[in-house]
């Protein structure tokens, strides 16, 4: 888990902090509604190439700012959402990661 003592601010990388916070928030968006999706089973090929792009962008730029959990998270689902297309495994790790980045946006 991300902790308050480690913020970067005051570090060259607070913009880049910042820059992520935002889109993390906006990409919980878009993965919200791909779990619907996925749970309903429409469009799940659809939905989870959207998840992999997220997880994917979300995975280097995450560990890099030192959002570790997140950035492992992400690349697991990543892996699954390209490789596996086990979607009971690609949710539990969905909904995993909303709730990491449900707790950055607090």
């Amino acid at each position: 888990m991300y902790s308050a003592a480690l913020r970067l601010q005051d570090s060259p990388l607070a913009a880049a902090e910042q820059a992520f916070l935002r889109l993390a928030v906006s990409r919980a968006r878009t993965l919200r509604d791909c779990g619907q999706q996925i749970a309903t089973g429409q469009n799940m090929t659809e939905a989870t190439d959207r998840i992999a792009g997220i997880a994917h962008q979300l995975t280097g730029t995450a560990e890099t700012l030192g959002f570790i959990e997140i950035g492992l998270i992400a690349e697991e689902l990543d892996h699954h959402c390209t490789t596996t297309k086990d979607y009971p495994q690609i949710s539990r790790l969905l909904y995993s990661l909303l709730d990491q980045l449900s707790a950055l946006a607090r």
